[in-house]
């Protein structure tokens, strides 16, 4: 076994440009395994640790298990640390499963730890991994999730996920190793126990003794298909993706068939929301019926994830990420910088020139100052808004001009409007209000600049 972790590690370059491992030791065969291996296998110039985590869960069992980890690494000449919590307490602190809590303590001791340069070992073997496949399996996930616990991930390592259970046993009863045993596994309150101590066992028996194996086998063919398709996904995705203001839009999807569609969304899921916890094919499922409705369709989807299908494409984004532009009384000449990166804008009285010569330009405009009857603001629409159209002051209701203009939900509530009362001089970035253009009769120019995101 010890050449066949030799090759694995290699083969997974599990040490390279590491100085440090922390190995977790619970007592059980597995990371004591993992201990004696590492201590072996581990090149001279890397230090080993071994870590301990008391959980506060199992008294007096848990006392015995910290004194014998304690004990061997005595014995074996390795640094011992011990780290003790109230999981418990801290799963109800946070709202977690104990579970949850328990690993999310481990991990925070072991990066402590590691460092920059250090390597986390964990003692997953080929039955945690059958039993986690069969688990994701029948949680409802895709390619990723049927390739089970992966061999390295960040800086974990995994030296022993290429020996099943029944070898570790073997190999600590041939060099006379002892270890604890955990009366919780052995218990079927945890779905993945019940796989362990019973599914798994009928299928050996029933169906296929070398399930384990073949289980493996499995998840590494799904692990190099999905390595392969995330490279294609992501490649997509970059060519698609466009960020604004804590929002992802997605373009060009009519391109891509339904399967990579929903490798789309399901990165984009991520992205929003940083995690793939209970969001499944439903919610996929749900981001589609939104592209395939009308433009401005909006639908929350999980998580706060809300989805919304614009003339661009479709615009992912955090349930309250939508900011609205404040209202803000303008002085002129003066400048405003609005709050939450909305934009900063500058006033200024400008000589008259001919209507011919001003700049055609998307965010600068010019106005004939002397037509502001109310005072200027900054703000987002009102009921009641107005824009004239054209010489004769025909205007149009800004709700019309927005529907005109196909305007998204996101678009009419982000847009800014320079509002004179309700009638409006400029959309920002968009069209002018007619009224208020420079002629020949012009005395005085208000000049205005936006400068977009501040």
């Amino acid at each position: 076994m010890l050449n066949k972790v030799r090759r694995f590690i290699e083969l997974n370059k599990m040490f390279d440009g590491c100085d440090r491992i922390i190995a977790g030791l619970s007592g059980g065969a597995d990371s004591v395994c993992l201990l004696i291996l590492l201590k072996e296998l581990a090149p001279k110039n890397i230090a080993i640790t071994a870590v301990h985590i008391n959980h506060g869960i199992r008294g007096e069992e848990a006392l015995r298990d910290e004194k014998f980890c304690e004990d061997l690494c005595r014995r074996m000449n390795v640094e011992y640390r011990c780290f003790k919590y109230d999981v418990r307490s801290y799963a109800k602190e946070k709202h977690l499963t104990v579970e949850e809590a328990g690993r999310a303590l481990r991990y925070e001791a072991f990066n402590h730890l590691a460092g920059i340069r250090g390597r986390i070992a964990v003692a997953h073997h080929k039955n945690d991994r059958a039993e986690t496949v069969l688990f994701n399996i029948c949680r409802g996930s895709g390619l990723k999730g049927a390739s089970g616990i992966q061999p390295i991930r960040d800086n974990i390592i995994r030296p022993l996920l290429c020996v099943t259970r029944q070898e570790i046993e073997q190999y600590l009863t041939g060099k006379e190793f002892s270890w604890c045993e955990d009366y919780t596994n052995s218990s079927n309150d945890y779905a993945r126990n019940c796989i362990r101590n019973q599914i798994i066992p009928i299928i050996e028996e029933s169906v296929n003794s070398a399930v384990v194996d073949n289980i493996d086998n499995f998840a590494n063919n799904a692990m190099e298909a999905e390595r392969y398709l995330s490279e294609i996904t992501d490649k997509l995705y970059r060519e698609r993706v466009s960020y604004t203001r804590e929002k992802i839009l997605i373009k060009r999807l009519e391109e891509l068939d339904d399967y990579m569609l929903k490798r789309i969304i399901r990165k984009a899921f991520h992205e929003t929301c940083e995690s793939l916890k209970d969001l499944g094919m439903v919610h996929v499922e749900a981001v589609k019926d939104v592209y395939n409705s009308d433009v401005g369709s909006v639908a929350h989807i999980k998580s706060g994830i809300m989805v919304e299908h614009t003339r661009e494409g479709l615009l992912f984004y955090k349930d309250g990420a939508i900011r609205e532009p404040s209202f803000v009384k303008v002085q002129v000449p003066g400048e405003i910088e609005l709050p939450n990166g909305i934009g900063k804008f500058e006033f200024s009285i400008i000589s008259p020139m001919e209507p011919e010569k001003i700049p055609k330009e998307v965010y600068t405009k010019y106005f004939d100052y002397d037509k502001i009857k109310f005072g200027l603001q900054l703000r987002g629409w009102q009921s009641g808004d107005y824009i004239t159209i054209d010489n004769e002051n025909h205007h149009k209701k800004i709700k019309q001009y927005f529907a005109d203009e196909k305007m998204s939900v996101t678009d009419k509530t982000e847009t800014i409007l320079l509002a004179d009362g309700s009638e409006i001089v400029w959309v920002v970035g968009k069209r002018i209000g007619n009224r208020y253009k420079v002629n020949e009769s012009t005395k005085r120019i208000l000049k205005v600049v936006y400068g977009g995101e501040a």
